[in-house]
This record gives structure tokens, sequence and C-alpha cells, in this order.
């Protein structure tokens, strides 16, 4: 599973996590539902409000990442990972 990989504390460098958390972040960009609400916000608007909503949006996305990443991390040893990513799998299916 790719929790127990990441979590694993000497089987990759903070740099190859890294990366990994950057390609996974590209790749979760590029979703159909994320794809389907920066148009929805952006019908209507001159190209420059558009783009402005746009990354306004995607900013508050990447915060609200980052602080779940960040729980994630503190309290690593607290929480079943395991648990966690099949949980995630049918809240993302909702």
């Amino acid at each position: 599973m790719v929790a127990d990989a990441v979590l694993q504390a000497g089987s990759a460098s903070a740099a190859a996590a890294a990366l990994h958390g950057v390609a996974y972040g590209l790749v979760h960009v590029i979703g159909p539902d994320h794809i389907g609400i920066v148009i929805a916000l952006s019908v209507g608007q001159t190209p420059r409000r558009a783009f402005w909503q746009g990354a306004t949006w995607s900013l508050g996305h990447c915060v609200g990442m980052l602080l779940v990443g960040v729980v994630f991390v503190a309290f690593k040893h607290a929480l079943k990972m395991d648990t966690w990513e099949h949980v995630g799998e049918y809240l993302v299916g909702v």
C-alpha cells in the first residue's frame, strides 16, 4: 500500500517523498472534478477574472490538502493509516 511505503522511515529519502507528493499533486489537479469546478467558476468571466478565480480556488485547495497532510504526518503513529486509506478511498467515491 502507498501509505505503508511512505510511512516506513528508512525506505525513502525526504526528497523522494517530496517528489512523489508533487507528482501525485500534478495528477490530482487534472481530475475531472477539479477541471469541472474551475470551468464552472470561470464561465462568463473575463480571462483575467477567470484566472484569478481559478488561482484563488486552487490556493485554497492546496492549503486544505497541506493541513490534512500535516495532521496525518503529525499523528502517523496514533492513526492506523491502512484504515484511513481504506476509508478515504470510499469517501472519494462518494
